[in-house]
């Protein structure tokens, strides 16, 4: 059988949502089906519509992520009783598409294209998201507010995708365009061309109007080389027994650059970079009963970091410049309660920023674990050695 339980689709220019309450729902006549009408629907363009369902009582439309303002006749809304209770019921979600059970064939198909779909069951998401989501990283700006003449104006739209200006003659406008600029604040705009459009009107001395053919122009964005992350410092670090059980630095000469090609120049970018992350990861995993770390606290909480360990090593977390990273990795120490267990440790290091998208090189550093007496008597021959040096020396001054 055909039983639509729940369906979002568009219809004579309408958005349109199907509810049907759960056949164990109260037996009363309530709220079913929504119906706006809207033109977002019909004017061929890109739109987003974010459905929140809070009760039969409450339901919200936000287009674009502004909210829809409800009247007495729009949306309209159909009344319906709960599902009937049936056996063995079986369901199918499908997008594009509506399933007929009964004919079990694909039916009522969706004729245009999706750039995405999200399905919160059970969730109601926060408008502020949806808000959040619509302030485009992409504008167009006009520079030159404070030098407008009387009789000139600039008025742009709320989302800065379009505006309109007014100048006295044709040379004043002309002036006027060229202090318009495309911005775009995404951390890796994506490449490829922005295609703009100007339709102009002329007020002629007789009163009249005369529209002119529009212009079209684009503007060709570039590829831009992702940044490279790169850490260094000493791959050896000599450390003793008697050390790690005060505690051993890990990373006491850790270097953390970032580069960017940039019209075929590397550019540094170390100091206005920020990270997302770095771990420590000790080979073999450490043992949680001997070994652990220490980390500058003070430091640590004048920062957007986060300081976690587990059994894997360290994880630094937050968004901060790469200076703060560095300062952090540099004051970490090893510590190892039975310093003999080990007679070398290695761990790697790794940095990511973007989100996690650009990764550094994974930087292999291993500690030498010299026995304490080694330590002592290798400096005392090298103290005696010295001495002879300097005997033979004066010697050969005589």
């Amino acid at each position: 059988m055909n039983r639509h339980h729940f369906a979002v689709y568009t219809r004579h220019c309408k958005l349109e949502m199907l509810m049907r309450r759960e056949s164990n729902a109260e037996a009363a006549f309530r709220a079913a089906e929504w119906r706006w009408s809207i033109p977002e629907v019909c004017d061929n363009r890109w739109h987003s519509y974010s459905i929140l369902f809070a009760s039969v009582d409450t339901v919200d439309l936000y287009i674009d992520g502004r909210k829809f303002i409800a009247t007495k006749e729009n949306p309209e809304i159909l009344d319906d009783w709960p599902l009937h209770r049936i056996k063995e019921t079986k369901t199918r979600l499908v997008i594009g598409a509506c399933w007929h059970g009964r004919n079990h064939i694909m039916s009522q198909f969706f004729k245009g294209h999706l750039a995405s779909i999200y399905y919160l069951p059970h969730k109601l998401e926060q408008p502020q998201v949806l808000q959040c989501s619509h302030q485009c990283k992409e504008k167009l700006e006009f520079n030159a507010i404070d030098q407008l003449v009387p009789g000139e104006n600039a008025i742009f739209a709320t989302d800065s995708s379009s505006f309109s200006l007014k100048a006295n003659t044709a040379e004043d406008l002309s002036l006027l365009l060229q202090r318009v600029t495309y911005g775009n604040t995404k951390n890796l705009p994506t490449p490829g061309y922005r295609t703009f459009f100007i339709n102009t009107t002329v007020l002629c001395s007789n009163g009249k109007t005369l529209t002119l053919n529009p212009s079209k122009g684009s503007i060709f964005v570039q590829h831009e080389a992702e940044p490279v992350i790169s850490i260094s410092g000493l791959s050896v670090v000599n450390s003793d027994q008697h050390l790690v059980k005060t505690g051993a630095p890990m990373l006491p000469e850790i270097k953390i650059t970032v580069t960017q090609n940039i019209n075929g120049e590397e550019i540094e970018r170390t100091s206005v970079s920020e990270l997302d992350w770095c771990k420590v990861h000790l080979k073999p995993s450490r043992d949680m009963d001997l070994e652990y770390f220490s980390s500058p606290a003070s430091l640590i909480a004048a920062l957007r970091i986060d300081f976690e360990h587990d059994k894997q090593g360290i994880l630094l977390k937050g968004r901060e410049k790469v200076k703060g990273y560095r300062e952090i990795l540099s004051k970490i120490h090893y510590f190892n309660t039975r310093a003999d267990s080990y007679s070398r440790r290695i761990y790697t290091v790794q940095c990511a920023m973007s989100g996690g998208h650009i990764l550094s090189n994974e930087f292999l550093v291993t500690v030498s674990l010299l026995e304490w007496f080694r330590i002592a008597e290798e400096s005392s021959i090298k103290c005696r050695y010295l001495e002879q040096m300097k005997e033979m020396e004066i010697e050969n001054f005589f």
